[in-house]
């Protein structure tokens, strides 16, 4: 008796944790993200062989003007046939930022990109063809009109078909003061 009893536990554990496992993995598939699907999801962009994957996301306090920008850096790379693709065109011809007001929404302007400093790995070779399999990291500014929340819209660049959007909470990015000139003075967390 003990030892059906004995078995019996031991199925239901083995069975208990095969369940278990099953879910997990559904979950993972659920995160993952498709690289043969045009989408924008976890911080990914993939479209017609290539993938964007956004690194960072941070405010610029610009030291000489007291402009505010978000900034992105991102990373490009090309599983395409061709070697015509860069990083900058990728995030240019995709992303696009978006800011609310009370009455309205406006597209947020690029902003002078930062490439000094700590930086300059960002934008060196982002205007470089990448080769096949090969990826390059790219940085792009866009100037904010206050505080507010930023939406961040991904299209198809043929038909601007929209792959997903991304909100940003502007009081919980991280803020860097830069200064043209000289590069990075400080990075603070924003406690606004």
């Amino acid at each position: 008796m003990k030892k059906v009893l004995g078995l019996l536990l031991a199925s239901t554990l083995v069975l208990g944790a095969c369940g278990n496992s099953n879910n997990n993995s559904k979950e993972n598939k659920k995160e993952s993200v498709d690289a043969d699907k045009s989408q924008f999801k976890n911080d990914t962009l993939t479209i017609d062989g290539v993938a964007l994957k956004i690194k960072d996301t941070f405010l610029i306090n610009e030291l000489n003007t007291g402009d505010k920008f978000l900034a992105f850096k991102y990373e490009v790379e090309n599983n395409t046939n061709t070697n015509e693709i860069t990083a900058q065109n990728v995030w240019l011809s995709n992303m696009k930022v978006e800011q609310k007001k009370q009455d309205t929404i406006k597209q947020l302007k690029l902003g002078p990109t930062p490439n000094t400093g700590i930086f300059e790995n960002w934008d060196k070779h982002s205007e470089d063809k990448n080769k096949k399999e090969k990826s390059a990291k790219g940085i792009v500014a866009y100037k904010l009109q206050d505080n507010g929340d930023v939406t961040l819209k991904a299209t198809k660049d043929s038909d601007k078909k929209e792959l997903g959007t991304k909100k940003i909470k502007i009081n919980e990015l991280n803020t860097v003061d830069y200064d043209v000139k000289s590069g990075i003075t400080t990075k603070t967390a924003n406690t606004q």
